[in-house]
């Protein structure tokens, strides 16, 4: 293309811009795309230019004569790419509710169920039986649902896109994520707490913190860039969060949402199905417990 620009002189060519061109969506990882591919492609176009220039010799050897005037014009610019972001991202305030934002819908989900423990208690005092179990379903649902708004909420407060994909729609889509994150880990994180409380509640930190980097750990970086150990985060709530979130704000590719929901979905059922079991379970040792403590104590009589 460069020869017959020269050997033309087609002035409408720009070699800064029509040689190489470079397409790119930052939006469909902002912190990799900046950190990495950038950062490679801006090393490789440099390399690029000083290889290139020294095919200038070749390239003027095969000119003709009466067009190698014409060579000074296109040969004085240097062949710079040509970046054309598909998905741009126009602010880097983004990073908080792709990032720390869905570690902080772990905190919640956690702490939903450790600050409501005495209204739990209370409860149980008046409502038995499965009516209790179903009851206490229902509150989390509910205080899932008012704290994944906040989230959101929060999000409008900066003025951050969510209508790039969805329009005004985007404002319930985001909404329906978070809440699908929050009740899927806090369906996960009742149960463990309920055993650990019952056996040994110094656990309770540790699995906070276990769930927070298992989760957290698939979405640093894309699959492609990391050890196929991280493959687990496929199936994990807060990755396919992450993927849905780009979606939202980003614009980006919509074929994976079915599968990313799906999966929300079946944590929350399988988490919320595994609680009736689990409080019979330790609602059965505290009552031995009970009876083995009394058995003591009329023996210590």
């Amino acid at each position: 293309q460069l020869y017959e620009a020269i050997s033309q002189n087609n002035t409408q060519f720009n070699v800064t811009e029509n040689l190489v061109e470079v397409i790119y969506e930052t939006g469909r990882d902002l912190l990799t795309m900046q950190s990495y591919v950038m950062t490679i492609l801006k090393n490789f176009e440099k390399a690029f230019i000083q290889g290139f220039k020294q095919t200038y010799p070749v390239l003027l050897q095969e000119l003709p004569d009466d067009a190698k005037t014409n060579a000074i014009s296109f040969l004085s610019k240097p062949p710079t790419f040509y970046y054309y972001d598909h998905r741009p991202v126009l602010s880097s305030v983004l990073l908080a509710p792709l990032q720390l934002g869905l570690t902080y819908l772990v905190v919640f989900a956690f702490f939903q169920f450790i600050m409501t423990i005495k209204i739990q208690l209370f409860l149980a005092t008046k409502v038995q039986g499965f009516k209790y179990i179903l009851l206490r379903i229902f509150i989390s649902q509910v205080s899932y649902v008012v704290i994944s708004l906040a989230y959101v909420v929060l999000n409008a407060a900066y003025k951050l896109d969510y209508k790039a994909t969805f329009g005004h729609s985007g404002f319930l889509v985001l909404w329906s994520i978070s809440y699908l994150t929050m009740a899927s880990l806090g369906g996960l994180n009742e149960n463990v707490a309920l055993l650990c409380f019952t056996y040994f509640p110094p656990l309770v930190g540790g699995w906070l913190v276990l769930l927070m980097a298992t989760n957290v750990a698939p979405t640093v970086s894309p699959m492609a860039l990391t050890n196929h150990f991280f493959r687990y985060g496929y199936a994990l709530p807060i990755h396919n969060s992450y993927e849905l979130v780009k979606v939202v704000f980003c614009n980006t590719y919509k074929g994976q949402m079915g599968r990313n929901f799906g999966i929300l979905i079946v944590w929350v059922v399988l988490s919320n199905l595994m609680i009736p079991f689990t409080m019979i379970h330790v609602s059965k040792v505290k009552a031995r417990r009970d009876r083995e403590a009394k058995e003591r104590a009329l023996e210590g009589k």
